[in-house]
């Protein structure tokens, strides 16, 4: 198998995954927290969120009061919604994405992580910023001389999510140059989206690095130690630096080659930001591993 088919299996979503989730999706090196592009993490509460947004971005409030001064109506009604089945994935044993279509089978789907896998889902739609009757609730403000735009959609879900709460946050550069943010918090599913930033270097991207290779040895197929977290920028640093080598071994770990070369195409930078809006950016030559010369 190939390492980029490799890079797509579950196998090392599942690892990967738990690499994230063991070093608090947090880069190792910077110590700043980030992001990976549809990429679920649990949260116990909204302002877990708060800490990965710069101060301001939200019309000047946190993510949290942005949400607490947004009023509920008391009385919906649930409207029953289909999940596509074969479309459910297991991250690891504790947690599936659903997707899902918020009104019918031909709507954009979306994904909600749970967990356990759902069905269908009965939601009810509590708000919904865009334009209604033309008159819209999501005013534009400015963020660092920007014209932000903002979409708030917030949906009541009658099934059991289970016990855990889980977010995920992506951003894409382009046009509109769009951060999208969506979670579960007490069976509410809030999908946030902001148009109009142009400065991706809020939102660190990160990546698995493997400190060392072992030929032969698939990507999941290494010992927790050998494998950390690290935010692009610092992915880059490690393989350009003289000093931290990333070795290639061979199955009994005899040294074949002290230190890979990097990437020349993403530079050793695995995901490059300017391409975050094509398959979370990552690198088509190095799938992501900054250096070359492995298999």
């Amino acid at each position: 198998m190939k390492y980029e088919d490799q890079l797509k299996t579950p196998q090392w979503r599942a690892k990967s995954y738990h690499i994230l989730q063991r070093d608090n999706f947090t880069c190792q090196s910077c110590g700043k927290r980030g992001i990976q592009n549809d990429m679920f993490f649990p949260i116990s509460q909204i302002s877990d969120l708060d800490k990965m947004f710069p101060i301001g971005l939200f019309a000047g409030k946190t993510l949290s009061e942005m949400i607490k001064g947004i009023e509920l109506p008391n009385d919906y009604k649930f409207y029953p919604t289909p999940v596509s089945v074969d479309d459910i994935k297991t991250i690891n044993d504790n947690l599936f994405v659903n997707l899902f279509s918020l009104y019918s089978i031909w709507a954009n789907p979306d994904k909600i992580a749970t967990t356990e896998p759902l069905n269908c889902i009965h939601v009810a739609s509590l708000y919904d910023s865009d334009p209604v009757d033309e008159i819209t609730k999501a005013t534009p403000y400015i963020y660092q001389k920007q014209f932000v735009y903002p979409r708030i959609r917030i949906f009541r879900i009658k099934e059991s999510l289970g016990t855990q709460n889980y977010a995920s946050v992506a951003y894409w550069e382009g046009e509109s140059h769009k951060l999208s943010v969506k979670f579960t918090m007490d069976n509410n599913y809030y999908d946030i989206t902001l148009s109009g930033l142009d400065n991706h270097s809020d939102f660190k991207t990160l990546n698995v690095h493997h400190k060392y290779y072992i030929k032969g040895h698939k990507a999941w197929e290494y010992v927790d130690d050998a494998l950390v977290t690290l935010c692009t920028e610092c992915h880059s640093s490690i393989h350009k630096d003289l000093v931290i080598k990333t070795p290639l071994y061979n199955e009994v770990k005899d040294l074949i080659k002290d230190n890979l070369p990097l990437c020349p195409k993403c530079d050793g930078k695995g995901y490059p930001p300017e391409y975050a809006h094509r398959n979370n950016g990552i690198c088509y030559d190095c799938w992501g591993e900054g250096v070359t010369g492995y298999e």
